[in-house]
């Protein structure tokens, strides 16, 4: 997995409330989500996906769009792979309103978002049902498996 913008695994103890490290981020990445390589910019995807989701930092709302607009615009298999991380890495470590936002952008700017966020929408329908069992059971064997693989993510959080 690239590190592209901080030169290793970004740990949330080494930036949390380091303005200039913010700073430099966002100037990295403003260079490399722009940059003309589609590699180059999956890569700052990742990083940023990686990093943000780990630090759960009150800036996510405002850069989820823009990630998943970059990801999703190059419609390839490497970018549903990008945004299915981004995803699950928001479900693990976010609150319902930024999943919701992530989710609503996946489904509408990807081809096959739908599919996609199908099991991270039926995990939060069981958690706005404050874990009714019933929404799991009426779940097809393989959905039901995937909910439950975020859900222990969730929980272990």
């Amino acid at each position: 997995m690239p590190y592209l913008v901080v030169g290793r695994a970004p740990r949330g103890k080494d930036y949390f409330g380091n303005e200039r490290f913010i700073k430099n981020l966002r100037a990295k990445m403003v260079k490399f989500l722009n940059d003309d390589s589609c590699e180059i910019r999956l890569a700052a995807v990742i990083d940023l996906a990686i990093f943000y989701a780990n630090s759960a930092i009150s800036e996510l709302p405002l850069v989820t769009e823009t990630i998943l607009k970059k990801v999703c615009f190059t419609n390839t298999n490497q970018s549903k792979q990008v945004a299915g991380s981004f995803l699950r890495y928001t479900f693990k470590f976010n609150d319902v309103n930024t999943i919701n936002g992530a989710i609503g952008i996946i489904k509408v700017h990807l081809k096959d978002g739908e599919s996609l966020c199908a099991p991270h929408m039926v995990a939060l329908n069981y958690l706005d049902s404050d874990r009714d069992p019933a929404i799991l059971e009426r779940q097809h064997p393989e959905m039901r498996e995937a909910v439950e693989l975020l859900l222990g993510e969730r929980d272990e959080q």
